[in-house]
């Protein structure tokens, strides 16, 4: 099976997207898997350091209508892409989508992607966990979002199903969800109420509206550290999940505003370790 892995970044992401892609060095050979960037503004010098770990590197163009709000931002651009990367990355047989915050820790997380998202299939992570804490201020984050795109009626039925993270998911080459999701996306842009482009917006509207058969992988695949800070084991050098039994998150995000911020985890053993929640934390 041939994969490409695809992430997107601007020069303030470029660090970021960087560590994503040395975090998928160990795993590729193994797994078949190519490496994507959508340019959002990168430098010259990060673009070259990212294709030097062999990423193929393109800006992506508006691929809807125009917009008088949102196209002629290049940032918006990867939220708009992501029913369009088979096109824009042509030849897999599947295409795995990770959010340039995110890193990879162990590679079931990128097993259990290609093994349920592709050729017909789609795999998604809710944002469920029995560690997360959902406070008033997210969930209404996430009803507006909706609303921005569906209005207040649809918004309050879609509120009732797991949201699900676009920050990472697999779509298989085949599969109905590209053009449902590109056919909702046009829509909702056309009826668009809001400054904030959400493309997870439209992702979960699309599963539910469209009733897309899809897989539900755990949250360790896409660990929300905004919802539970991690653990750490301190002789591992690893990220765990927040509860017992501590496992090893497989997918770490970092979705934090702060994304350099130093945080005083728990190590396996109770004990304070200060870190950022980066790649580069790992290292020895």
């Amino acid at each position: 099976m041939k994969a490409i892995a695809i992430t997107a970044a601007d020069e303030a992401y470029a660090a970021l997207a960087g560590g994503l892609l040395e975090s998928l060095e160990p795993h590729r050979a193994a797994l078949e898997l190519d490496a994507g960037v959508l340019d959002l503004g990168l430098s010259l010098q990060s673009k070259e350091r990212l294709s030097a770990r062999g990423a193929r590197v393109l800006v992506p163009p508006w691929p809807f209508r125009p917009h008088a709000r949102f196209d002629g931002d290049l940032k918006w651009r990867a939220r708009a892409s992501r029913p369009f990367l088979r096109d824009l990355f042509p030849g897999y047989d599947a295409y795995v989508w990770l959010d340039a915050d995110t890193f990879v820790q162990e590679r079931r997380g990128l097993e259990w992607l290609l093994r349920t998202g592709s050729g017909d299939s789609t795999a998604v992570v809710p944002a469920v966990d029995r560690s997360y804490t959902h406070h008033p201020r997210q969930v209404e984050w996430v009803r507006q979002r909706y609303a921005m795109g569906f209005g207040a009626e649809v918004a309050e039925r879609l509120m009732a199903f797991p949201y699900v993270n676009s920050g990472v998911f697999a779509f298989g080459a085949r599969a109905p969800v590209w053009a449902l999701f590109a056919r909702r996306f046009q829509g909702a842009l056309d009826r668009w109420d809001g400054k904030f482009l959400s493309d997870q917006a439209v992702l979960n509207a699309t599963l539910v509206l469209d009733e897309v058969a899809h897989a539900r992988l755990p949250a360790l695949c896409n660990w929300i550290c905004h919802l539970s800070l991690p653990r750490w084991h301190s002789e591992q050098r690893l990220f765990l999940e927040s509860s017992f039994p501590f496992a090893p998150i497989l997918i770490v995000h970092n979705t934090p505003v702060d994304k350099n911020a130093v945080y005083k985890l728990k190590d396996e053993r109770g004990r304070p370790h200060e870190t950022r929640l980066a790649f580069s934390s790992l290292s020895r």
